[in-house]
């Protein structure tokens, strides 16, 4: 079937003028309808929708915003320890109340405390780390270690710093 305009025209003006004012309606309704759902409607409905949204997505700002606040504040709080208590007592302390042998402990110009560990079982080396951060205020830096055997580990290099420090000294 050739569609052509002239096939078209010809066809039309073959139609009843009742035929061609509902061929013309139709013509100049079938687009307006495409356009109205597939680009209005969809436009419209999301509109609608970020307009919900936006008020929701502000108030998490808000809340994160608050929230990155107050880690910021944290991070800057020192726990309560005398000056005359350094970072290498704090990791001896802690060491030995949790059973912990170290094999050596440097402190670098930097406020940064470099510690070597002996063959240790990972957990007690973590709730170390964990006990260093929470009641120590102290950060890891940078860690090496490598699996001794099983659910052990040595701590070839540890390097520690003050958690109000932000020494970028180390390989993460």
């Amino acid at each position: 079937m050739d569609l052509s305009f002239g096939n078209i025209e010809r066809w039309y003006r073959t139609r009843q003028p009742r035929e061609q004012m509902m061929a013309l309606a139709g013509a100049i309704i079938a687009p307006v309808l495409v356009f109205y759902l597939a680009i209005w409607e969809p436009l419209v409905s999301a509109r609608a929708q970020l307009a919900k949204e936006v008020p929701l997505l502000r108030e998490s700002a808000a809340r994160f915003s608050s929230q990155a606040d107050e880690v910021e504040r944290l991070r800057g709080r020192s726990p309560g320890r005398g000056a005359a208590h350094s970072v290498r007592a704090s990791v001896e302390e802690t060491a030995a109340r949790m059973g912990i042998t170290l094999q050596g402990i440097e402190s670098t110009g930097s406020d940064q405390t470099v510690v070597q560990v002996a063959t240790v079982p990972f957990d007690a080396f973590s709730r170390w780390v964990g006990a260093l951060a929470g009641s120590e205020g102290l950060v890891v830096q940078s860690v090496q270690l490598s699996a001794a055997s099983e659910g052990t580990v040595r701590v070839d290099r540890l390097l520690l710093a003050p958690a109000g420090s932000r020494s970028g000294g180390g390989d993460r």
